[in-house]
């Protein structure tokens, strides 16, 4: 009897494993850690900016959930602002800027009064959003980060993905620094 057991305990631990396992991307696509491209922006300590960009698209058939939204690898900055998700508007992109990100243009301002904390959002199957984070520095230094980092749901398993644009905040925006 003791062989029956360990062979269905091992078929059990099997199947577990398999269905852990994917056979296509995560909804919110792979990760971009070590990418080139940087935001960079030049503000004194403390001053919020806008960091955009960051668009969503979730290519599964299950509703994701955003968990949280960090920064990855953070040194002399953090998160001020929070993270927001909006809608993808006509000439609604945000990039880097002020914070609030609603100037100028009337489709951000109208991007933005939609806008949902990242925390708890839904981006629905074949839907898209952008990830807008406020960001400020901690002090003079450089401030600077390899991008967010989002924690989501969907279709009962958890993902977390790393996007670019790497985020820097001071006098020499990007210079001779790499994500990664």
């Amino acid at each position: 009897m003791r062989p029956v057991a360990l062979t269905v305990g091992a078929l059990l631990a099997t199947a577990a494993l398999l269905s852990a396992c994917s056979d296509g991307p995560p909804p919110l696509g792979d990760s971009h850690v070590g990418n080139v491209a940087c935001f960079g922006i030049q503000e004194p300590p403390g001053k919020i900016v806008a960091f955009g960009g960051t668009i969503l698209q979730n290519t599964s058939s299950s509703t994701v959930t955003v968990q949280n939204v960090t920064l990855g690898s953070p040194h002399g900055e953090k998160m001020t602002g929070g993270a927001w998700l909006i809608p993808i508007l006509k000439d609604s992109e945000t990039g880097t800027g002020d914070w609030p990100p609603t100037a100028p243009g009337p489709g951000r301002a109208r991007a933005w009064a939609l806008r949902h904390r990242a925390a708890g959002a839904v981006i629905k199957p074949g839907q898209s959003a952008e990830l807008i984070v406020g960001v400020s520095r901690t002090g003079f230094g450089e401030g600077k980060s390899t991008g967010p980092v989002i924690v989501y749901s969907a279709g009962g398993s958890t993902f977390t993905v790393q996007k670019y644009p790497s985020i820097w905040l001071g006098d020499h925006p990007c210079h001779g620094w790499k994500a990664g």
